[in-house]
């Protein structure tokens, strides 16, 4: 890899980016290198069709907004306590309210990640 450097010259960008591409499967070549990343550099852009978030009534997008984050601090503190109450439970050693208490911060992290989904 000794001539990175003149390639990351004759391409205009940084040796750790000729890096990447080379793991990414560019020619070390320089003639193939310059195609291959100007083939790179011609690939079509996905657009993606963003969706506004609803809102009803005389809400705000900004009182939606900091109502999920309300909530999310809500469920994040939630999922504190359980957490600590697991890792008690199994220091001590009690099974039964170690499933329980996983089964029940489980079901917390995926309402976290509902909420989180939805801002």
């Amino acid at each position: 890899m000794s001539n990175v450097p003149s390639l990351a010259k004759s391409l205009g960008v940084d040796r750790s980016t000729v890096y990447r591409w080379i793991e990414k499967g560019m020619p070390v070549d320089p003639e193939l290198a310059k195609a291959w990343a100007e083939a790179r550099a011609n690939r079509p852009v996905v657009e993606v069709d963003a969706q506004p978030l609803p809102v009803e009534g005389a809400e705000s997008p900004y009182d939606v907004v900091t109502r999920l984050r309300k909530a999310e601090k809500t469920i994040a503190g939630e999922i504190h306590g359980l957490d600590e109450a697991l890792k008690r439970a199994r220091k001590d050693g009690d099974v039964s309210l170690a499933y329980k208490l996983s089964r029940s911060l489980r079901s917390a992290r995926e309402e976290q990640r509902k909420a989180g989904d939805s801002l």
